[in-house]
Parts: C-alpha cells; sequence; structure tokens
C-alpha cells in the first residue's frame, strides 16, 4: 500500500462503516475501550486510532478519552494501547515545572529488589483517574545547577504501594470520564519504571498540542458518526473529513515546529465554522445525543484558552 492510500485508509474506512452503524449506546467508558481495543489493531498511526476511537463512541465524551489516550500513546509508544493511564502532572499551582512538588528521592540503603526512589506527593484533575490502570508523574528530582525544576516522569500501577485515587465530582462536562486527586506517599520507584528524558522536554511540553491535535481528530470522528446516522447533509461531512486530511497531516508532524502552531490557529477557526454550519442539525438527533453535546461540547472551548494563543503568537514571533 503507497504512503497516499495509507493516509487515505482512515477516510474510506469512515465512509465504509458508516452505512453500517447501529444507533446503540454504550453505557460505560469500558464499553467504549472493548470497541476501541478490538479496532486498534488496525492502524499504524496513533492519529487514526483517535479518529477511530471517537467514530464507535456513541457520546463526545468517549471521543475525548480516545484522543486523551491516543496523544499518550503517540508520546510514549511503549504504552499498552489495550490500558487506560493517567497523565499526572497537574497540582495546587498548576502544570508549570514549579508548581511540580511531588518529590522523588533516592532512598538510602535500599536493597536487592531493584527499588531505588521514593515518590510523595498531590495530583489533582488526572483525567479518567478511577478508569486507569496506571499513571504517569510528573515529580522533582530537586533544582539543578541552573536553579530549574528537575522533572522526571515515573510510570506506576494504581494498586501500588502507597496509592490513593480519590474521586472529583464538580466537572462540568465530560461527566463520564472521572477526574481524581492522586495521593502518594512514599510509592516505591524502580529503575525501570523512571522514563527516559527530561520530563518537561520530552512530556509536558509537547503533550499539550499533541493532545490538541488527538482530542480535535477523535471530536471530528464523533461528529462525522453522528452526522451519517442522522443524515446531515453531504456538505456537512465533506467539510468534516477535509479537516480530518488537514489534522492528520499536523499530528504527524514536529509538535514543536511554529509552521504547526499557525496551521493550529487556522485549523481552529475552519473547526469553528463547522460547528456553526452544523449546530442546526443537531435538532434532528434525539434529545440524549443533542443535550450530551451542548454540555461536553464546552471542553473544546476550555482547551483553546490563553495557552493556545500564546503558542501561536510564538510561532509567529519566530517568522518575524
Amino acid at each position: 500500500m503507497t504512503s497516499e492510500m495509507k493516509e487515505l485508509k482512515i477516510l474510506d474506512w469512515l465512509l465504509s462503516t458508516r452505512g453500517k452503524l447501529i444507533e446503540t449506546r454504550l453505557p460505560t467508558l469500558y464499553d467504549w475501550k472493548e470497541l476501541f481495543v478490538k479496532y486498534s489493531s488496525n492502524w499504524e498511526e496513533p492519529i487514526d486510532c483517535a479518529i477511530m476511537g471517537g467514530f464507535l463512541g456513541d457520546r463526545a465524551a468517549y471521543a475525548f478519552a480516545s484522543g486523551y489516550k491516543t496523544a499518550l500513546y503517540c508520546l510514549m509508544p511503549s504504552l499498552p494501547l489495550d490500558q487506560i493511564v493517567a497523565f499526572c502532572v497537574t497540582e495546587e499551582g498548576g502544570a508549570h515545572p514549579r508548581a511540580i512538588h511531588t518529590k522523588l528521592e533516592e532512598v538510602t540503603g535500599h536493597s536487592d529488589n531493584g527499588i531505588r526512589w521514593g515518590m510523595s506527593g498531590i495530583k489533582r484533575f488526572a483525567t479518567m483517574a478511577d478508569e486507569a490502570d496506571a499513571f504517569m508523574v510528573a515529580a522533582s528530582m530537586g533544582i539543578d545547577a541552573e536553579g530549574k525544576n528537575h522533572i522526571r516522569f515515573v510510570l506506576i500501577e494504581r494498586d501500588a504501594k502507597g496509592v490513593t485515587v480519590e474521586p472529583m465530582d464538580d466537572i462540568p462536562f465530560i461527566k463520564e470520564l472521572s477526574h481524581g486527586v492522586i495521593r502518594l506517599e512514599n510509592v516505591p520507584v524502580g529503575e525501570s519504571q523512571l522514563l527516559p528524558g527530561d520530563g518537561y522536554e520530552r512530556y509536558i511540553k509537547p503533550f499539550r498540542t499533541i493532545e490538541d491535535l488527538h482530542v480535535l481528530a477523535a471530536i471530528l470522528g464523533y461528529l462525522f458518526r453522528v452526522a451519517s446516522l442522522y443524515d446531515w447533509p453531504r456538505s456537512c461531512r465533506e467539510q468534516m473529513l477535509s479537516l480530518l486530511v488537514s489534522i492528520r497531516a499536523l499530528a504527524l508532524a514536529d509538535p514543536a515546529a511554529p509552521e504547526v502552531h499557525i496551521a493550529i490557529g487556522g485549523f481552529q477557526k475552519q473547526m469553528d465554522d463547522l460547528l456553526v454550519f452544523a449546530e442546526p442539525y443537531w435538532s434532528q438527533t434525539d434529545e440524549e445525543t443533542r443535550t450530551g453535546w451542548e454540555r461536553d461540547s464546552q471542553v473544546m472551548r476550555v482547551a483553546g484558552g490563553d495557552a493556545r494563543t500564546k503558542r501561536l503568537e510564538k510561532a509567529w514571533t519566530f517568522y518575524e
């Protein structure tokens, strides 16, 4: 199969599968995950898995889960696609390196069991905390010679000693996905659990862009599902497919490249136009689908925010 054919394979799959759709409900995230795992082996690229997972979900919350899950897989390809991993960065003061106070400290007199560190701290707003099989945790190893907080990531199982998960119930949208507080009390950490590379440069810094792209792609997959089920105009579905081609190309590019962020700015405007164009057709859907979208579409507005605007401004500055 040529590279050109591979790039359009996801479009062919969406168009071929749309006629086989049955409007069935997936009561839990685990029901959606079962479908996601079943079909994920058909796709090489995380962005294609994101689109596929969004299309298979019966609500926007599962599309967000698909984008979040595949973004982490893009960031760390060794993560198993059949598991849910929560990305744990945010603390009381936010997600900036200076706000990370969770500590990873070498233990004295460690035994032959391979444990070298103990990790303690509190993480907040961990997405899918209740459902997660494992946690990817940002922790500080102290201040380096340049005065910067030295961040490393640790992969721990949810049932590891010293790990406690507490639910957060005040999230106004995507309520089918849990958010939680992760309490870490001297969690034992071995060498194999320490992820390679600088925690900020290798993981935290690129993740927001990678997550944006994969979540938007998954949302488009979900919108194409709804548009197909309720026979929205072809012109609307054509716009969705065109946008999917664009966002797929961006997701395969370097997330740090300034030209990528400039193109994302243009893509976001086209996405906004699509949502306005599609708005009247939501009245054709059933009430549960319609009210769910009205609630959960807020997540895209939150995801944009100041951070994306600042990245766009910085990208344009690079060429001025």
